[in-house]
């Protein structure tokens, strides 16, 4: 059992909205009041089509895959349009969808909004909504290709993540902001809520008080053969969970809590549990150490939130104030407030400027870019500077600054990340005890910010750990056998250290031999659980996400 103490991590977003990740907890969290509205999406209310089940092909193998079809119109789940093209490459399910080939570049979504749908504030109201709490951002198409159409409906209904090419949000007249907030979280890549993995062990579903062919719709996504991955613990609060009535034959409820009590649903905001949710599609969140002091993170001084205070290369922590969010747009908000950015303190492009954090205000002296080959961080300001630690300072508190260039390890910013297994949400790839020496056992433990959680990935297929960068995950003795334990050892660029991460299925994969993944022993959610090298077979156990 690792000896240091589980750590409760709260990010606040826009608006003091609250990420929390303190734990499974016996009750799911108070939901919001609801809005008028339907209580479940449909596409099309009141009917019923046609339940299609067929043979398709999914990354794990062929699987049975049951949809409803009206007319022309393939359906998931009551109000997921699917095209028939989407049938063989339905591949996440759950809190978010996996592949990033479904996800919108630069977290940026163009629309059009046709003429005939009654009132379009509700959808303006709702676009608001998104960009005022998560990173994704809309603006009305110009020329591009791949965009979201808002068009009406009978009912409420979306393709889920991004498709290619025109896809469509369904709105019906009586879809309120709410419910355009739901089908606007599909096309960002959520699925709804009760699709989870862990979905039994929050809610009962009570299978005789559904329609008849419409069971398929409450499958998880273990159940259907899908790839998915849960971020944070259930939320019945998630604005994209069902109604407790959903899809009911009698009038009584389809879905309770464990304990039988009907659970509120609200169609009103985003939950924290959403949010974090596209926050793990759509921002990288790290701990940043320069190459030059591998023990240091970039820390926010003191960690005030406050306009201009400094950022300096301080001993890593689990201090929230050396976590920061890589977004698309390329600023990097801190941990501690992420209204705030990391920005250059005079906004001229000066050697040896100051680096601080102010609020956000989508300026160039808070955006940077990172080269397609290193690691610096360079100012927009000029690309020519870059995020330099003074003198390649060791010292906690040393100064971070703006200088010229030169790819030196003052200036390489190396982004530590956790690995979160798919076998709980709450369990993260962690080294025994934070002890940095030869042999030290990985496992799965409870997800914390302490140092034994945080790996970066080499350009040369290293995992270099937190504890001390001088060790990588390895293969025990580079043997290639099945259970073969996971270890840290002191680096040294063998095949037993080179590692394969595939971020569209969450698979790690070692080089030791062509067919053998990172793989939680047993499957086991239980902290302390082992780590091994096993057969890769797609399963829960070998799905990790950097988070």
């Amino acid at each position: 059992m690792k000896i240091s103490s589980r750590l409760c991590l709260s990010l606040s977003w826009a608006l003091g909205l609250l990420i929390s990740g303190c734990g499974p907890t016996d009750e799911a969290p108070a939901p919001l009041a609801a809005e008028p509205g339907f209580a479940t999406e449909l596409a099309f209310p009141g009917q019923q089509g046609k339940v299609v089940r067929g043979t398709v092909a999914l990354p794990g193998g062929e699987q049975e895959l049951s949809y409803e079809r009206f007319g022309d119109t393939a359906v998931l789940e009551g109000d997921i349009l699917v095209r028939a093209q989407d049938h063989g490459t339905r591949s996440a399910k759950g809190a978010i969808k996996l592949w990033t080939d479904y996800r919108w570049a630069d977290s940026f979504i163009p629309y059009v909004i046709d003429p005939d749908v009654p009132n379009p504030q509700r959808v303006l109201d709702a676009i608001a909504h998104w960009q005022a709490r998560t990173p994704v951002r809309f603006a009305a198409r110009t020329a591009q290709t791949d965009y979201v159409r808002f068009t009406r409906g009978s009912g409420c209904a979306a393709h889920l993540g991004r498709i290619g090419g025109e896809q469509l949000v369904v709105m019906g007249d009586g879809c309120s902001t709410g419910n355009t907030i739901h089908e606007i979280g599909h096309a960002v890549g959520l699925f709804h809520q009760q699709s989870r993995y862990d979905r039994d062990s929050a809610l009962t579903v009570h299978w005789g008080n559904i329609q008849p062919g419409e069971e398929f719709n409450f499958q998880t996504y273990v159940e259907t053969g899908d790839h998915g991955f849960d971020v944070g613990p259930y939320d019945t609060g998630s604005i994209m969970q069902y109604d407790p009535y959903a899809f009911s034959r009698n009038g009584l409820p389809t879905l309770t809590l464990t304990n039988g009590v009907v659970f509120s649903t609200q169609r009103t905001a985003l939950s924290a549990t959403d949010i974090a949710d596209v926050n793990a599609m759509y921002a990288e969140r790290v701990r940043l150490r320069p190459a030059a002091a591998g023990t240091r993170c970039l820390d926010v001084q003191n960690g005030i939130v406050a306009n201009g205070n400094p950022v300096w290369s301080y001993a890593c922590s689990p201090s929230t104030a050396q976590v920061w969010y890589m977004m698309p747009n390329g600023e990097v908000r801190t941990g501690l407030d992420t209204n705030y950015c990391l920005s250059v303190n005079t906004g001229e492009p000066l050697l040896g400027a100051s680096v601080v954090i102010a609020p956000c205000d989508g300026s160039l002296r808070q955006r940077w870019t990172r080269p397609p080959v290193g690691e610096e961080l360079r100012t927009s300001l000029d690309v020519t500077l870059c995020l330099d630690l003074h003198n390649s300072s060791t010292a906690s508190g040393a100064q971070v600054k703006l200088w010229t260039c030169t790819g030196n390890n003052a200036q390489k910013w190396q982004r530590f990340v956790r690995l979160r297994s798919s076998v709980h949400w709450n369990r993260c790839l962690d080294v025994w005890n934070d002890t940095a020496a030869n042999g030290t056992a990985t496992m799965s433990f409870d997800c914390n910010d302490e140092v034994g959680q945080q790996w970066y990935f080499a350009s040369n297929g290293e995992v270099r750990s937190g504890v001390n960068p001088a060790f990588c995950l390895d293969v025990r003795n580079g043997n290639t056998a099945e259970g073969t334990r996971v270890q840290i050892y002191t680096c040294n660029d063998s095949f037993a250290q080179h590692w394969q991460f595939f971020p569209e299925i969450g698979m790690m994969v070692s080089n030791v031999a062509v067919d053998r993944c990172l793989d939680v022993s047993n499957a086991s959610s239980e902290p302390g659980a082992a780590t091994q090298i096993w057969d890769c077979n797609f399963g829960l156990a070998q799905r990790w996400m950097k988070l």
